[in-house]
């Protein structure tokens, strides 16, 4: 919506939207029926019937639309790091660039670098190129996590087993490719089901055990087919890079095994008959994994469960979806030993900014949850606006005690411990 000049409140309340779609515990349905009940915070009777309509039919004729209104490949450029809508609107308008090869031939012709504002900063960073191999066919993480995520679960209803594999799995920052690995009774029926899924562009390799396809929003997804009894080794092989596994089949040499006949339902076993601790997706890479597992010397990946606190979190009295004592109950739940509350200031208008007086009614209601807890703290804090000439947002007495300070240039959360 931003790429279309949508006006930013209406792109603010959609992004609101979706933060409450997925964080929402029930169906899809059950979210419509009380998004259409006006029971739901945030979600007007335009949103409500959105929602509802992709509840109902699986589908949102508005997305398609707002899709198909842009040149192909421009919705691309959204994927590379430091370019923004209002960036890309402005090399659309200005220089008629539609996709990666349009901005590298731009910048390589000098013709970015006279716009005022950002030209010298884009030009310099890909008139060298080549930014269409750099970035052409990648997506962020999140894209294709989530993508992978939807393939998994249509996937799943036909497979007797479905694992995301590749550089997904391996939480890459860029994705080129998901890689699925499946168990099934019926090969065949489950490849077919997987080259006709929704979106499915062209299917570039369908063999008895594998098939690739490329989708409408360009990336490309591949389902491997496990042998009876092979799944441990398909996961492997779907899951590292070439050097992780290169280093496997050069250690399985040194010690005689044939790798590609090794049996097991888990990865565990394939790492176990190679002598290895079983080595997490995050590390293979070829690095040095396979030598540190092998003397037990793997570092320990940190989880969630690491996680004690989080310290920037906004509720309902802003643009948050959530109460404080909501936000509270879901941190202790996840075992977090504080919450730094820190909802937008004053000035940010189209964000619900909290004036002084809802800044003291929050503040009141902190004290009074943090009174009832002995092992849990809400902490006061408030992402502040830097006005014009150079002060916060709100005179001192709201901000006094602010020990942790984040988000410099455009705006400042100023953040008061605790006791």
């Amino acid at each position: 919506m931003e790429l279309a000049g949508e006006a930013e409140f209406k792109s603010r309340a959609y992004g609101r939207a979706a933060r409450t779609v997925e964080a929402f515990p029930g169906s899809l349905a059950e979210l419509a029926t009380q998004a259409e009940a006006g029971a739901v915070q945030g979600i007007g009777e335009a949103l409500a019937q959105k929602i509802a309509a992709l509840a109902h039919t699986g589908s949102l004729p508005f997305l398609t639309e707002l899709e198909q209104s842009f040149p192909a490949g421009m919705t691309n450029l959204l994927d590379v790091s430091g370019l923004g809508p209002k960036t890309i609107r402005k090399l659309n308008k200005e220089l008629g660039v539609q996709n990666l090869e349009d901005l590298e031939r731009a910048c390589v012709d000098d013709r970015v670098s006279p716009l005022p504002g950002l030209g010298k900063k884009v030009s310099r960073r890909f008139s060298t190129g080549p930014a269409s191999q750099s970035y052409a066919g990648r997506f962020h993480l999140h894209k294709a996590l989530a993508q992978a995520e939807g393939h998994r679960g249509v996937l799943r209803k036909i497979a007797k087993r479905v694992a995301i594999a590749g550089s997904v799995r391996r939480r890459m920052e860029t994705i080129d490719r998901i890689d699925l690995v499946a168990e099934a009774t019926d090969p065949k029926a489950l490849l077919e089901a997987f080259a006709a899924l929704p979106d499915v562009s062209t299917v570039s390799e369908k063999l008895d055990d594998r098939c690739v396809a490329v989708f409408q929003n360009g990336m490309t997804a591949a389902l491997h087919v496990s042998a009876p009894g092979g799944f441990g080794l398909a996961f492997v092989q779907a899951t590292g890079s070439a050097d992780h596994y290169a280093a496997l089949e050069e250690r399985a040499r040194e010690r005689s095994v044939a790798i590609d006949a090794m049996e097991g339902d888990e990865e565990a076993a394939i790492y176990s008959a190679l002598g290895l601790a079983d080595i997490p997706a995050e590390l293979r890479e070829g690095l040095g994994e396979i030598e540190a597992a092998a003397s037990g010397a793997l570092p320990r990946l940190i989880g969630p469960g690491d996680l004690i606190g989080v310290v920037h979190a906004h509720t309902q009295y802003s643009d948050g979806t959530a109460s404080v004592a909501g936000m509270a109950a879901a941190a202790r739940a996840l075992g977090y030993r504080y919450l730094a509350l820190s909802d937008h200031s004053k000035s940010s208008t189209v964000a619900g900014g909290l004036k002084e007086d809802a800044v003291k009614r929050q503040h009141d209601e902190i004290d009074a949850l943090n009174a009832k807890e002995k092992d849990f703290r809400i902490l006061k804090g408030i992402e502040s606006d830097i006005l014009k000439d150079g002060s916060l947002d709100y005179d001192d007495d709201v901000l006094k005690a602010s020990i942790l300070l984040s988000r410099a240039f455009i705006r400042i959360s100023a953040f008061r411990a605790m006791p």
